[in-house]
């Protein structure tokens, strides 16, 4: 297992901000350098953990008549894998591979990761120091059926059409018609078919220059990981007829380096729609059935996070939750929510390895704290990505009613 880094993410935007500048002729070993220190960028990913370990791990809180029931699927920092709990917390299933197997580091681990009905998983897995990799798919007893090598990152999104949609990157060291001082990551949406092959891939440097919101370039860094998208949801339409910037196809994204949450119109090319400001570095914007937005506000400067729901048209915040002195609730890093069926809203705190279900009224009903280890001695709790809650009868290969 790869062994922690006790630094925080902040030097991750530190270097960001430090790649070397170049003006006028360059010796070969300041060219050098500069590539050398992309290179450190690229190689400054997620911590496989960050808190020391508690001593009660698994489900430790469950109010059964007020949770809602489900499966709870999760992956983390220090597992290649992924894994399917009930909700006392009893490992239903589980998928993993060596990461030997498809040419990665022992280290490696799965980012991010969408369940099939029939037991089939897509995850991107890293390692060797990455914050990209491989997109894989296994079938539901972690048998690889195909893989796709496009430098993906950070997450993904499966339509009903079975189309994939995944961000990734590219190195760039000169971009027409932007100043840049170093090289950069270029983001983009790259679309695949449900057998992994590549259909098309946009820029999203791309989309913001040839948008009324080219703008925000001007808040872009000139090198280094100017975005840092780390969410991507594609639209259904289903809420187009009541807010008709909600066209089916289009994706909403989410920089974090900027702030900023968008629509992205594939078919264009360009933003249709941003919004920022009401929160710092964030993560998982989502639609919700009733037209509102959920998102994960990390508020990395504040020492304290917060999950909001509001009207994307008018701004106003209809539903929040905050930590209190009781239950402290913070992750400068990474973080999700999930509203469920019943109202009750399903929170990742990815920095203290913990996923929480609360109530409208922010009462905690289902709490789970993550029993995977990291660090060189497993003192700490490894870095909790995401968990979700799926309904029992939409695993079909369980055999679950």
């Amino acid at each position: 297992m790869r062994i922690a880094i006790l630094i925080s993410l902040s030097i991750f935007a530190w270097v960001a901000t430090v790649l070397p500048t170049s003006g006028g002729e360059e010796t070969p070993s300041a060219n050098s350098n500069e590539k050398n220190t992309l290179s450190i960028l690229k190689s400054l990913p997620y911590l496989q953990g960050y808190k020391p370990a508690p001593k009660m791990t698994g489900v430790i809180r469950y109010e059964r008549e007020a949770a809602y029931p489900g499966l709870n699927f999760y992956i983390c920092g220090s597992v290649p894998g992924a894994f399917l709990i009930n909700m006392q917390g009893e490992t239903v299933h589980k998928w993993m591979i060596n990461p030997k197997d498809i040419g990665l580091p022992e280290e490696s681990h799965c980012r991010r990761a969408d369940i099939f009905p029939d037991g089939g998983l897509l995850g991107i897995f890293e390692g060797d120091g990455k914050l990209s990799g491989p997109l894989i798919k296994l079938d539901q007893n972690s048998r690889i059926l195909w893989e796709y090598r496009g430098n993906c990152h950070h997450d993904l999104s499966v339509t009903e059409d079975g189309l994939i949609y995944v961000l990734t990157h590219q190195r760039q060291d000169e971009y027409p018609g932007q100043n840049l001082t170093g090289p950069i990551l270029e983001d983009f949406i790259t679309i695949l078919s449900p057998e992994g092959k590549e259909i098309k891939s946009v820029s999203l440097i791309k989309c913001f220059i040839q948008s009324p919101y080219f703008y925000v370039m001007n808040s872009a860094g000139t090198k280094g990981d100017i975005f840092h998208t780390n969410t991507i949801e594609v639209l259904d339409g289903k809420l187009e007829e009541k807010i008709p910037i909600f066209k089916k196809g289009r994706v909403l994204i989410s920089i974090r380096n900027l702030s900023v949450i968008a629509l992205i119109d594939l078919e264009e090319e360009k933003v249709c729609w941003l919004l920022w400001g009401m929160w710092n570095v964030q993560h998982q914007p989502t639609v919700l059935e009733n037209g509102n937005l959920l998102i994960f506000d990390n508020s990395e400067k504040t020492g304290q996070s917060r999950i909001l729901e509001f009207n994307p048209l008018t701004q106003e915040i209809v539903w929040s939750y905050r930590g209190n002195e009781k239950n402290k609730f913070y992750s400068s890093i990474i973080g999700s929510n999930q509203r469920l069926p019943n109202g009750n809203t399903l929170i990742t705190e990815s920095e203290t390895g913990r996923a929480f279900e609360v109530t409208r009224d922010n009462r905690i009903v289902w709490e789970f704290v993550n029993p995977n280890r990291a660090g060189a001695d497993e003192s700490l709790i490894a870095t909790l990505y995401e968990l979700i809650r799926l309904p029992p009868d939409y695993l079909t290969f369980l055999g679950l009613e």
